[in-house]
């Protein structure tokens, strides 16, 4: 396999198990939300971009970060990240984590076709990008799906309470 082609199973690893943790979590929007920098990265990886390496870097690394957060939340050392865990979504952290070291391994190994500073721009437009999702994916109304759709049913962009009858 190639290095983009690592990268590219790496963060689709990545955004499966992000999703499956929406599914189980009532978190299926907000968890959509907080992958789009993976999908800029995949599809760089895909394209043979070179500057696939400097979007999935930081991408994968902050999903490591947020593992790490999670696990030593769940072992009483730290809580910098609290919350209640379930099985599926511990086994999630170390599926997304996996994948982010092994995609960072092949980044690493993967000869960049850009100048050092494009790709540390890059690195940085990355990580404010997937700092700004997941800031608001943590906020109302979609943080979380119930919440979510009340809310577009509130403001009548889909059927159900709040929205006017419709005749056939």
């Amino acid at each position: 396999m190639s290095t983009n082609q690592i990268i590219a199973l790496c963060a689709i690893v990545q955004v499966v198990s992000l999703i499956v943790v929406g599914v189980v979590s009532d978190g299926f929007a907000r968890h959509v939300l907080q992958t789009v920098p993976t999908w800029i990265a995949m599809t760089a990886a895909v394209h043979g971009a070179g500057w696939t390496k400097w979007a999935a870097i930081p991408v994968f690394l902050f999903w490591i970060l947020i593992a790490l957060f999670i696990w030593l939340f769940l072992l009483g050392v730290a809580k910098i990240l609290t919350g209640t865990y379930g099985p599926a979504e511990i086994a999630m952290t170390i599926i997304f984590a996996t994948a982010g070291a092994i995609g960072i391994g092949a980044s690493l190994r993967q000869v960049s076709g850009i100048p050092v500073w494009g790709g540390l721009l890059i690195f940085v437009v990355v990580v404010t990008l997937q700092v700004g999702v997941m800031m608001i994916s943590l906020r109302y109304p979609i943080s979380n799906d119930t919440t979510l759709i009340a809310w577009l049913q509130d403001h009548g962009m889909i059927a159900g309470r709040g929205s006017a009858p419709t005749k056939p």
